[in-house]
C-alpha cells in the first residue's frame, strides 16, 4: 500500500476490529460495524487480508485453572532437543511443545506433573511449576518508536509497590468427551465456521450452543494484533522472578504487538514479539526493570519452532 495516508487509514481500522473482537470473541460483523463505523463488507475485507497476512491471530482460547484440571510447564535445557522434541510430542500428557534457542530449548505444557529428569539428554531444569491463567493486555495503536519513547517514559517514573498475588483456581470443569472434542477443534480461533467441525465430530448444534454459552467463564480469551505481520517478528519468551507481575505486564502492554503472560507461583512468563531489528531494546528494558527492581532476576528464549 503507497499512500501512506491510506495505510494510516486501514491500520486503524484493523486496530479497531481487533479490540472489537478482543472485547467479544463471538461479536458478529453487524455488530462490530455499529461500534466502529465500517461497512459490514469492508470488516469482511480487513478479516480476510489480517488472517492471511497473521496481522490478526485468534481468538484463540486457554482453559483456566480448574481443581480437576491443571496446566503444568516445563522449560528445560536438553543435548538434543530436536530429537528429544520427536520423543516428547508423542507422549499423551503433553499438551504444547516448542523447540528454542537461548536459556533453555524445551518449552513444554502438560496435564499433569512430570520427572523429566531420567530423560536421555537431559542437562538443566529452567523451570518447572504450575501454570496459572493466561492474559494478554490490549496494545496501544503507535509506532515502534513512540511505544519505547513511553517504555522509557514509564520505567523512570516507576516506583513499583508489592502486590498480593490473587491466584484464582475455579471448581471443577465437567466437560465431557464432545466438549473437549470442540475445545481441541477450535481454540486457535473460535470465530471459524463450526459447521464442519460438528460435522466431523458428530456434535449436534444445539449442544455446541449449550457449551458456548458458558466457554468464557472456563476459558480466557486472547486476540493477537501483529501490525506487520507475526512472522516477521522475533517470538522471545522471558521467565522473570519479580513480586510485581502488573508493573512488568503494564510496560509490555505498551507494545505495538500483543503480549501474552503466563501466571505461574513467584515467576511470571512472558511471549512478545518484536521486529528482529529491535532485538536490542529488549535487553535494554529488562536492564531497566532489573534497575528499578520490578525483577529479581530474567532468563530468556527465542522460540524456533512449535
Amino acid at each position: 500500500m503507497k499512500d501512506p495516508a491510506k495505510k494510516e487509514r486501514v491500520m486503524l481500522q484493523y486496530f479497531n476490529i481487533v479490540n472489537a473482537i478482543r472485547e467479544d470473541p463471538f461479536i458478529s460483523l453487524s455488530e462490530m460495524s455499529s461500534q466502529i463505523n465500517v461497512s459490514r463488507n469492508t470488516i469482511s475485507r480487513h478479516l480476510k487480508k489480517m488472517y492471511a497476512d497473521r496481522i490478526l491471530t485468534g481468538p484463540q482460547i486457554s482453559v483456566k485453572p480448574h481443581r480437576n484440571c491443571t496446566r503444568y510447564l516445563y522449560l528445560l535445557q536438553v543435548s538434543s532437543p530436536y530429537e528429544i522434541f520427536q520423543e516428547l510430542k508423542t507422549l499423551p500428557h503433553v499438551k504444547n511443545l516448542t523447540i528454542s534457542f537461548g536459556e533453555w530449548n524445551i518449552n513444554m505444557l502438560t496435564d499433569q506433573m512430570m520427572d523429566f529428569s531420567a530423560l536421555k539428554g537431559f542437562q538443566k531444569m529452567i523451570f518447572a511449576g504450575k501454570r496459572y491463567d493466561i492474559f494478554s493486555p490490549p496494545t496501544k495503536y503507535a509506532t515502534w518508536e513512540q511505544s519505547f519513547k513511553e517504555i522509557r517514559q514509564e520505567l523512570e517514573g516507576c516506583t513499583p509497590t508489592v502486590e498480593k498475588r490473587n491466584i484464582r483456581v475455579l471448581s471443577e470443569l465437567h466437560w465431557g468427551e464432545q466438549e473437549w472434542e470442540l475445545y481441541r477443534a477450535i481454540r486457535l480461533n473460535v470465530r471459524q465456521d463450526i459447521r464442519p467441525v460438528l460435522r466431523e465430530h458428530c456434535i449436534s448444534y444445539e449442544t455446541y450452543q449449550r457449551w458456548k454459552k458458558t466457554l468464557l467463564d472456563h476459558c480466557s480469551a486472547h486476540t493477537g494484533f501483529y501490525p506487520e505481520g507475526l512472522d516477521s517478528n522475533l517470538s522471545l519468551y522471558a521467565l522473570f522472578r519479580t513480586d510485581f507481575t502488573q508493573a512488568v505486564m503494564g510496560l509490555f502492554s505498551l507494545f505495538l504487538t500483543t503480549p501474552f503472560f503466563a501466571d505461574l507461583d513467584e515467576h511470571i512468563l512472558a511471549v512478545v514479539r518484536i521486529p528482529f531489528s529491535l532485538r536490542g531494546y529488549m535487553n535494554n528494558l529488562i536492564d531497566g526493570m532489573r534497575e528499578k527492581g520490578i525483577i529479581e532476576d530474567a532468563h530468556y528464549a527465542v522460540e524456533l519452532f512449535t
